[in-house]
């Protein structure tokens, strides 16, 4: 919070750097330029909790410094983008890949395991886990890959882990479109994370995940209702990066977490990339990498909001901007509940995935057509 506020401050002092311009898009829905520097904030208040964190705990202080560092790359082509506004996607898209790569060799993370049958019969026989690790090793346990005897399996799990978590990554940034709508998501599912983590006795993956919501508590306050600060693509980035590869960490040492717990945790700014991907790829004919604002959240404000607020005035703007979050705050709750309740249960929590993004869907046809539920208006 404390940097949070010393951003805000000295806004005037960058106002050529970091600024988000409210005249410059269509799809903007603030009035003012608004610092785009929130992740700055956040990464500085997790680097000094993750620090303090390393004095109490030095294993999980460790592993989460370590992860900080290994989302670097992802955090700086964000940060770039905010400051200059010309980083093309294809850039931003190489920062994250190095990012991915970074972290799957410095903390070992992938997914081996996907609770899907043949999926992992396949995958286990490229997987041999290494335990007796040194106390301070940053992962309790090694997984190894039988590159020699099966190539193809093992880079097919890399290439997934990547995939997962440039989705993830990206996904946080489409949602972050909203005052308050990204950073009180992102909360909600680091939260969730972190109670599974303290369930099944992962004080680690716990401790990252409550120190990312801190982190993020303290932007938050400067984001909604008012939008004072704004977290940019470099916040975006490092919350989604860091939410995927807790996800992956948890799911990859505890046996009894579904795989599915994490994608229903995540559901939400999954569904918003591949709806995304489909939307400009196969109905607007035109590049992924192009913004538009055509998003559910973009709909909500405009379509829903306003019957209750109105459209006129700059404050009116302003107020529909903060009324519109709580419509997606309360979408993402409805994905982290169930999976933190049913975390053990892949069958049903498969079925929950399947069910919000088929919700999701029906909502976005029904306001396409104006033909809004009464229970929203």
């Amino acid at each position: 919070m404390i940097t949070a506020i010393f951003i805000v401050r000295i806004a005037s002092l960058h106002r050529r750097w970091g600024f988000d311009d409210a005249t410059v898009e269509a799809r903007k829905v603030h009035v003012n330029p608004v610092p785009r520097l929130g992740g700055v904030a956040i990464l500085i208040g997790a680097w000094f909790a993750g620090s303090v964190l390393n004095r109490q705990d030095a294993v999980a202080g460790n592993f989460f410094l370590t992860l900080l560092m290994g989302s670097l790359p992802a955090f700086l082509v964000g940060l770039g983008e905010d400051l200059s506004g010309k980083l093309s996607p294809s850039i931003r898209l190489v920062g994250m890949t190095i990012a991915s790569i970074l972290i799957m060799e410095d903390l070992n993370i992938t997914i081996i395991r996907t609770n899907v049958g043949p999926i992992d019969q396949w995958f286990s026989r490229a997987v041999h886990i290494v335990d007796h690790l040194p106390e301070m090793a940053k992962v309790p346990h090694l997984t190894a890959f039988a590159w020699k005897e099966y190539p193809l399996t093992a880079l097919t799990i890399c290439a997934v882990t990547v995939a997962a978590l440039l989705s993830i990554t990206n996904g946080i940034n489409l949602i972050d479109g909203l005052n308050g709508l990204a950073g009180f998501s992102s909360m909600l599912m680091f939260l969730g994370l972190g109670a599974v983590a303290v369930d099944v006795g992962d004080k680690q993956t716990a401790s990252c995940a409550f120190v990312l919501a801190g982190a993020i508590a303290g932007f938050f306050v400067w984001n909604w209702p008012r939008g004072y600060l704004f977290m940019g693509d470099g916040g975006a980035y490092l919350i989604g990066f860091s939410l995927g590869a807790l996800c992956i960490v948890l799911v990859q040492r505890n046996s009894a977490v579904s795989a599915w717990f994490a994608v229903l945790l995540l559901i939400y700014p999954l569904t918003e990339v591949g709806f995304s991907i489909w939307r400009r790829k196969f109905v607007k004919r035109r590049a992924i990498g192009l913004p538009d604002a055509a998003h559910l959240h973009h709909l909500v404000y405009r379509r829903i909001v306003r019957t209750a607020v109105g459209r006129t005035s700059a404050e009116s703007k302003m107020i529909r901007n903060a009324f519109a979050a709580p419509y997606l705050w309360t979408m993402t709750a409805m994905s982290v509940f169930p999976a933190v309740a049913l975390y053990q249960h892949s069958e049903i929590l498969a079925a929950c995935a399947f069910a919000f993004v088929f919700g999701y869907v029906w909502l976005y046809l029904r306001i396409i057509r104006l033909r809004i539920p009464n229970l929203l208006v």
